[in-house]
């Protein structure tokens, strides 16, 4: 699905980059020659390689494939994060006003903290530690160092009681800010999982075909629900992964492709409409 810097360099440009100075101490000064030697190769490489892989891709006719994926990481939107929306994003602990209060609570508080630190979120507090705060809420500051996912120090800290003062003004959620039910995914039948193994082999066949890999064609769980019935709504069916794999997947679970063995060889041929 990917390729390391260093394996790109060696396919592309047939140069062994020396990754030895990787694990070196870089908060240390002056950095010695080896460390600017690899800060320096793990760019310059990057001129002889551009050129080459957009000549590849026009060969190939995928320009567009790499638009339509670059589409996402060069919307602006991607990259907004509004603190009071951050819950949003959170797996419910529960459909309680007074468990997503504090679960909105709690999120905004690690957004503001991480951006206030510029580090991920997840290294304030991870996603499960918050739902179980949301859930059972501490009853003083001293409980966080028995909470699992925290130090025994968050019990005495700063970060701890900012936290707690996240909780204690936590208003339960507003009956109109409480989100909808998530439609219920649909389940595979005993003849749905058999679509979806030769949904599997077809994949299979045409990511070696387009030498790409299958989990960037498509995710295991849209090929269950492509199986089970769903067309709504499913990247597969979208785009440059539509022509390569969605219009074979859709002729075979309607009906219109089949599987053939000739001559001890797997192929695939349309059937009649009768």
């Amino acid at each position: 699905e990917q390729i390391g810097y260093t394996n790109l360099v060696a396919a592309y440009a047939n140069i062994q980059v020396d990754k030895g100075a990787r694990f070196t101490d870089w908060a240390r000064r002056p950095l010695n020659d080896r460390q600017i030697d690899y800060a320096i190769g793990d760019v310059t490489h990057l001129a002889q390689l551009f050129p080459r892989m957009v000549d590849k891709l026009r060969r190939t006719g995928r320009g567009e494939w790499l638009d339509d994926e670059m589409a996402r990481a060069s919307d602006p939107a991607t990259y907004a994060n509004d603190p009071e929306r951050a819950w949003l994003r959170l797996r419910l602990p529960s459909r309680k006003a007074d468990v997503l209060g504090r679960l909105k609570a709690l999120a905004r508080w690690r957004e503001l903290e991480a951006q206030d630190k510029d580090v991920p979120r997840g290294r304030i507090v991870k996603d499960e530690t918050l739902a179980d705060l949301a859930s059972s809420p501490p009853r003083s500051q001293a409980d966080l160092a028995k909470v699992r996912g925290l130090s025994a120090a968050w019990g005495g800290n700063a970060i701890g009681a900012r936290l707690m003062a996240a909780l204690e003004d936590a208003p339960p959620l507003e009956a109109d800010e409480m989100p909808a039910r998530e439609p219920q995914r649909p389940g595979l039948s005993s003849e749905g999982a058999l679509i979806a193994d030769l949904l599997k082999l077809l994949l299979k066949i045409r990511a070696k075909e387009a030498g790409v890999a299958p989990r960037l064609i498509v995710r295991a769980d849209d090929l269950e629900l492509l199986a089970a019935g769903q067309r709504d709504k499913l990247d597969v069916l979208q785009g440059w992964r539509h022509d390569i794999f969605g219009a074979d997947a859709l002729a075979l679970v309607e009906g219109r492709l089949g599987f053939a063995v000739t001559d001890g060889k797997l192929k695939m041929s349309q059937l009649s409409g009768d």
